[in-house]
């Protein structure tokens, strides 16, 4: 899909906003925002959703449930900069109130684009089934992450890690080293000339097709039990 969605200006608010980060000047460049940002992201999380269809047939959600809000939650931050310098959402049925899910992520700034997905947020019980399901199956899980579409779209799988497990676990990470990760996600990087070219779209959709496979799998270990 051949399309230019965004213009110099939607750079440009959020290169402004990172050195005006306050109510006074953002209710003042309010309609800005609504016309150059809101607005044409909003559009494009509309096609968006429509190529993960495509490829991955799913209800889809209400797009504006799938986009993150622009105020930050500063009650438990020592920046109390009220709005963030980026538009972002999450792909998936569940939108944003299911980010604890497999799911894919866009983030897009002044500075950088980025397109990724896997399990972010794995909660403290979920997590040992989580390591048990990926231990159990282990080898199809490396030959997801080393497949050639993956490898050349991301790289690698990112997430923090433990040192060492304990319980039931214990030990078996010199045997499946991968499953001393917290987290199971991918990410990849690219320049935010990127929002000006009519590819756009097709390079997400390569994204999407190059994690679809491992959401997948996430998905089966997030809901394994045992």
């Amino acid at each position: 899909m051949k399309k230019v969605y965004f213009t110099h200006d939607f750079i440009d608010f959020f290169k402004e906003l990172g050195e005006n980060n306050n109510k006074v000047w953002f209710d003042e460049q309010k309609s800005r925002y609504e016309s150059v940002v809101k607005l044409p992201f909003l559009n494009f999380v509309i096609d968006a959703l429509q190529v993960l269809n495509s490829i991955s047939p799913l209800i889809l959600p209400d797009p504006k449930k799938c986009v993150f809000r622009i105020n930050r939650d500063v009650r438990f931050s020592a920046d109390k900069s009220p709005y963030k310098t980026h538009a972002s959402a999450v792909l998936s049925e569940d939108g944003t109130k299911g980010n604890h899910k497999p799911s894919f992520y866009i983030d897009f700034s002044d500075k950088s684009v980025f397109i990724g997905g896997g399990a972010y947020f794995i909660d403290n019980k979920m997590l040992p089934l989580v390591r048990e399901f990926i231990a159990e199956n282990y080898n199809d899980f490396i030959s997801i992450i080393e497949a050639n579409k993956f490898k050349s779209f991301y790289g690698k799988i990112q997430g923090e890690e433990n040192k060492k497990l304990t319980g039931n676990l214990k030990g078996l990470e010199k045997e499946f080293p991968l499953i001393l990760k917290k987290q199971y996600y991918y990410m990849k990087t690219f320049d935010s000339s990127i929002l000006l070219d009519d590819k756009l779209m097709q390079k997400l959709k390569e994204g999407l097709e190059a994690g679809l496979d491992f959401n997948n799998f996430m998905t089966k270990a997030v809901n394994y039990k045992g």
